[in-house]
């Protein structure tokens, strides 16, 4: 089983503490960063990382496998729908 590291849960409760508040639309940029971003800007990223650094860097447990979207198969038309 894994378990969220420290960092990863003061991150999630301070998500929930804002999205509870008094203006959860603060949360709207930060919402369109880290899935739009990470979603059209990190699979660029991705693949750069591979071609550089070669096959083995992109295998399913690494640090790439964050830029994987397998239930979106079109990015573009996601983010522009």
């Amino acid at each position: 089983k894994i378990k969220p590291s420290p960092a990863t849960r003061k991150y999630v409760a301070q998500i929930e503490k804002v999205a509870s508040g008094d203006e959860p639309e603060l949360l709207v940029g930060h919402l369109y960063s880290r899935y739009l971003g990470d979603l059209f800007g990190g699979q660029m990223m991705s693949g750069m990382a591979v071609k550089t650094l070669g096959e083995a860097v992109g295998d399913g447990s690494g640090g790439l496998a964050f830029y994987e979207f397998d239930a979106i198969p079109d990015s573009k038309a996601f983010i522009t729908d």
